[in-house]
C-alpha cells in the first residue's frame, strides 16, 4: 500500500512539475507576445519620430547647401561684374579726349573721321609726343 501511495505521490509530482511547466510556458509565450506587442508599438511611435528627426535633418541640410549655392551665386556674379568694369577700363587706357578741336567740313564720315586724325597727328607732333601715326578704330571716333 505504501508503495502504491508512494507511486501515486510520484505521479502526482510528475504530472504537477508538467503542468506548472506547461503554465510557466504559457506564461511566458503571453508574456512574450505582450512585450511583442509593446516592441512594436514602441518602433511604430519611433518610426514616425525617426523619419521626422531624419526629415528635418534633410530639410536643414538642404537649405544649408541652398544658402551656400546663393553666396556662390552672389560671388560669382561680383566678379563678373568686376571682371566686366576691368575689361572696359583696359579697353580704355590708351584713349584721349581732346575738346574745342574745331569742325572737321567733310561730307562723308570717312572724310571727317579723316580730318580729325590727321588734325590728331599734327598735335601730337606739336607736342613731341612721339606719336607717329594715328589709329582711330572704326566706330569708336565720336564728336560730341
Amino acid at each position: 500500500m505504501y508503495k502504491k501511495i508512494a507511486e501515486l505521490e510520484e505521479n502526482f509530482n510528475e504530472k504537477s512539475k508538467n503542468y506548472d511547466n506547461q503554465l510557466t510556458m504559457t506564461m511566458t509565450c503571453t508574456e512574450m507576445q505582450e512585450l511583442s506587442i509593446k516592441v512594436k508599438e514602441i518602433y511604430e511611435g519611433q518610426e514616425g519620430e525617426w523619419t521626422h528627426v531624419v526629415k528635418k535633418q534633410v530639410n536643414s541640410a538642404l537649405e544649408s547647401v541652398n544658402d551656400h549655392i546663393n553666396e556662390v551665386q552672389h560671388n560669382l556674379s561680383e566678379t563678373r561684374a568686376e571682371a566686366l568694369e576691368q575689361r572696359e577700363k583696359e579697353s580704355r587706357r590708351n584713349n584721349v579726349v581732346l575738346y574745342n578741336i574745331p569742325e572737321s567740313i567733310g561730307a562723308r564720315a570717312e572724310d571727317r573721321n579723316r580730318e580729325d586724325a590727321a588734325f590728331c597727328l599734327q598735335l601730337f607732333s606739336s607736342l613731341q609726343v612721339g606719336v607717329s601715326e594715328c589709329r582711330c578704330l572704326r566706330n569708336k571716333l565720336r564728336r560730341t
